[in-house]
């Protein structure tokens, strides 16, 4: 099935930001397995899934804005250690680090080789019940 398909069959979360195109072609319906992200609460909420762009409104150079419409999530134990040396800058070491379980319901995906992944989020997905755990401080 197509990218074009599954936009025809399935609302995205944020679909009123998501430029023409977007997701792009090349994306995919995730593998399933275990995903980290840096969130701000703790127990974890909607809000800490949504886009930087949906969260600042502004556009940043060197990233296009179908990227930026995207939650992005790093992928196991490479991912893992990418969010603790992240916790270590300092506007990000009161965030807590989350492990997300997906599978191909959570939406369509892009990863690099990097292990840095772009999802947009099918809008029936409920990121907050995909947490498995939680680690570090967190913002309450």
């Amino acid at each position: 099935m197509s990218v074009d398909d599954i936009k025809a069959e399935k609302q995205f979360r944020e679909s009123d930001i998501l430029p023409n195109g977007c997701p792009p072609a090349e994306a995919e319906k995730p593998k399933e397995g275990e995903y980290f992200r840096l969130v701000d609460t703790n127990p974890p909420s909607q809000q800490d899934f949504d886009s930087i762009y949906k969260l600042t409104g502004k556009e940043r150079r060197n990233i296009d804005l179908c990227r930026l419409s995207s939650c992005s999530l790093f992928l196991g134990a490479v991912g893992r250690r990418n969010m603790e040396n992240k916790r270590k800058l300092p506007k990000l070491r009161k965030k807590l680090i989350i492990k997300i379980r997906l599978n191909e319901e959570a939406g369509l995906m892009i990863t690099a080789d990097s292990g840095h992944c772009d999802l947009w989020m099918y809008s029936d997905f409920d990121p907050v019940k995909a947490v498995v755990s939680e680690e570090g401080e967190g913002a309450q």
